[in-house]
C-alpha cells in the first residue's frame, strides 16, 4: 500500500499542488487525470522516490 499524506508538490518556488492525500492499494487499476502542467508526472515521480516532496509524507507499507 502506498499512502500520500498532505503532499505539496512542485519545483523550487513553483507549487503545482498542495495538500494531496491518497491511499493506493495493490491489485487495482488507477487512473491519474489532469490538465497539462498540473503535476501528474511529478506525483508519479514522488511516489517512485525519484523526487522529494516540498511538504508531506509518502508511506509505503507504513514506512517513510
Amino acid at each position: 500500500m502506498i499512502q500520500l499524506e498532505s503532499l505539496t508538490l512542485g519545483y523550487g518556488q513553483q507549487i503545482l499542488q498542495e495538500r494531496v492525500s491518497a491511499s493506493l492499494d495493490g491489485g487495482g487499476l488507477i487512473a491519474l487525470l489532469g490538465r497539462n502542467g498540473s503535476g501528474k508526472s511529478t506525483l508519479i515521480k514522488l511516489a517512485k522516490g525519484l523526487l522529494s516532496p516540498t511538504a508531506g509524507e509518502i508511506l509505503i507499507d507504513g514506512k517513510a
